[in-house]
């Protein structure tokens, strides 16, 4: 009987509750280093009056697909920013743009060259534009689908994750943008964290790595982490049962290309703890009293509210997206049914599931 089934598994997945062994945390990270787990890395976080607070920016972006078929696809991505000093906010902005991705051919395709001959090439078309520049809009960004650090269990990226990577590169550059304009004592803050899987990303996170260290703070706040210990459980769950009371963090965790793994409880009353990266010369202490002060509103407590509006004004809802897309089936007349044919390509699943 299926319940006998799900009481067996109920059984294994409780018995992943007992005490984790010390060991390393963040184990089986290809670009992390991990440390060993010692409770002398708890610190309680301090409280700090929010008006003493500098200015604190807080970044995130979003995006929708309009149209995507296996050779060419169509987003909109938005990236918004805002401005708090401590729980009042100074000002916010938002850029919009849309992005085409082709798949496109390069140099001559003979023989065993074949393989390398297409890149995913990207077009970007600004539409409500505060922030970023037309340097950013005249970019030439090109991915190899064969990349082996863009790899998909082994298979060749497929064109729809252009536009997320893009989201990310607009992200970071929006940052080294306001890093520019930022005075000493000032903080940046991001959503995610300062992995790289591309040139253009990499070139970036050191750019800002260099403002970090003339005495801005840049920082990376995660809303997930799936990192484990050195014994395959979670990193997140494990810090928790043996962190003190209170609001703390955890540091340093690991080190990942230049930036800081730690890991925090932004207010007492939550129960998460999120994964902060900190880049170059910032240190956690630096960061985390402004963000613990930002994390009180009830609608999710102990979560920066800076962020929680950043990740709100960015997202683009799937009414806006509905739309957009009605715009460019307007817009294309009696050329949308050649597009639509190219997209069919890619929906059999999406009818399935509706059956």
């Amino acid at each position: 009987m299926d319940h006998d089934v799900i009481g067996r598994i109920l059984e294994e997945v409780g018995g992943l509750d007992k005490a984790d062994v010390a060991g390393s945390l963040c184990s089986c990270e290809i670009d992390c280093a991990p440390s060993g787990f010692s409770k002398d890395r708890f610190h309680i976080i301090p409280d700090i009056d929010p008006g003493d607070c500098p200015r604190v920016v807080f970044i995130d972006g979003g995006n929708a697909e309009i149209f995507s078929s296996p050779d060419f696809c169509v987003h909109f991505i938005r990236i918004f920013h805002t401005v708090y000093r401590g729980n009042r906010r100074v000002s916010c902005s938002a850029d919009g743009f849309y992005v085409l991705c082709q798949a496109q051919r390069t140099g001559e395709m003979t023989g065993a060259k074949d393989r390398d001959s297409i890149v995913f090439s990207v077009k970007m078309y600004p539409s409500g534009v505060n922030s970023l520049t037309d340097s950013f809009f005249t970019e030439v960004f090109e991915f190899n689908p064969l990349d082996s650090s863009l790899l998909e269990a082994n298979s060749r990226m497929t064109i729809s994750r252009v536009p997320g990577m893009v989201r990310r590169i607009a992200e970071l550059s929006t940052a080294l943008l306001l890093a520019s304009k930022a005075g000493k004592g000032d903080s940046i803050i991001m959503d995610g964290d300062f992995c790289t899987r591309t040139v253009y990303e990499k070139k970036l996170v050191e750019a800002l790595a260099r403002f970090a260290e003339t005495g801005l703070s840049i920082a990376g706040l995660s809303k997930t982490s799936d990192l484990l210990t050195s014994s395959g459980r979670s990193v997140t769950k494990f810090l928790s049962a043996a962190a003190p009371a209170g609001a703390w963090y955890y540091s340093p965790a690991a080190q990942r290309q230049g930036a800081v793994v730690s890991f925090a409880k932004l207010n007492p009353k939550s129960d998460y703890v999120f994964k902060l990266e900190t880049l170059a010369a910032t240190r956690p202490e630096d960061v985390l009293p402004l963000l613990s002060a930002n994390s009180t509103d009830a609608v999710f407590i102990g979560y920066p509210y800076g962020l929680i509006e950043a990740d709100r004004f960015a997202r683009v809802s799937n009414r806006e997206k509905e739309i957009l897309r009605t715009m460019f089936m307007a817009k294309a007349g009696k050329g949308w049914g050649s597009m639509a044919g190219a997209e069919r390509s890619m929906d059999a699943h999406s009818i399935l599931d509706r059956i």
